[in-house]
């Protein structure tokens, strides 16, 4: 199904598969509804405000092709394995032909596709033996499906993928967030859990944020392919963020560590550092949002919709 909004521009020049999820509403409101193609599933909030709002699956191919024709940038958020990729390549092969393309794609990927000792490695290393060795040996589904997702799509448009490498988003008003549960439980309890001393320090990107990256990309036709670390260049303290969370939702800013030294919960137990020298000589002016507000912000948002 295919809904031109009322206030579409003579064409939307930016499709974003996946419009209505977590990280796509807030790049559709950086960008601008009228200006974008969205393609999702169900309808999401703001979703009439589109350019165009094309109803369906990205492994439909006429759907999708629908949603990226005459577009000159496709943003995918929810590109996972092969598959998924292949799905975008057979979309914009029937909406242009496949024998010239003259669109750029942003893939949303996750530092996952890196082990995590290399986070703090140049992007450059991306793709050397080592690093396959390392993935392979670890048999994580998730970053084994980013990689081969990222490898397809560049190796089937040189030079147009651009691939941004993200570390956990916080999204304010993600309705589904895995930290509700966290804070019924630390409502319950009187205080949050955490892993390790809650002094480690940890790469979190405000969803925000990350729209401030695309919106910078779209906007810089000349901007470089290949794979882009996208976080903060300043990490947050652990403890912090989940004091600012418990105070947003309206409760004790008081935590604990867990006595089980294996435990997790919804954080790491160690460090999570990201180099961003890449992104910071590409993009020297970007500002990023505060993460200590978003947290609260998220608390606030998930204490309205539940009992803590």
């Amino acid at each position: 199904m295919v809904h031109e909004g009322k206030e579409a521009m003579d064409h939307p020049t930016i499709a974003v598969v996946g419009a209505s999820g977590r990280i796509g509403r807030a790049v559709i409101r950086r960008l601008g509804a009228p200006a974008v193609s969205g393609l999702d599933r169900s309808p999401g909030p703001g979703v009439g405000a589109l350019g165009r709002h094309v109803r369906g699956d990205r492994h439909d191919a006429a759907a999708l092709a629908a949603a990226v024709d005459g577009c000159r940038v496709v943003i995918d958020t929810c590109c996972f394995d092969e598959r998924d990729a292949d799905a975008l390549l057979d979309g914009l092969d029937r909406a242009r032909g496949a024998t010239a393309l003259p669109i750029r794609v942003v893939s949303l990927s996750s530092l996952a596709e890196r082990p995590s000792q290399r986070w703090q490695m140049a992007e450059s290393t991306c793709g050397d033996p080592t690093e396959r060795a390392l993935l392979a040996a670890s048999g994580e589904p998730y970053g084994l499906g980013k990689r081969a997702a990222r490898e397809r799509l560049e190796a089937a448009m040189p030079g147009r993928v651009i691939s941004l490498l993200l570390p956990s988003v916080l999204v304010e008003d993600d309705a589904g967030s895995r930290l509700l549960g966290y804070l019924q439980d630390s409502g319950r309890g009187g205080a949050a859990l955490i892993a390790g001393t809650g002094r480690q320090r940890l790469s979190i990107a405000p969803a925000a944020g990350v729209a401030e990256v695309i919106a910078a990309i779209v906007a810089d036709p000349i901007f470089p392919a290949g794979a882009l670390h996208v976080a903060p260049p300043t990490p947050v303290v652990l403890g912090s963020l989940v004091e600012a969370l418990l105070v947003g939702a309206g409760l004790a800013p008081r935590w604990l560590r867990h006595p089980d030294p294996a435990w997790r919960g919804p954080h790491s137990g160690g460090d999570e550092l990201v180099m961003t020298d890449r992104l910071q000589s590409l993009l020297p002016a970007l500002t990023w949002p505060d993460l200590i507000a978003s947290a609260r912000a998220h608390g606030a948002f998930l204490a309205a919709r539940a009992a803590l």
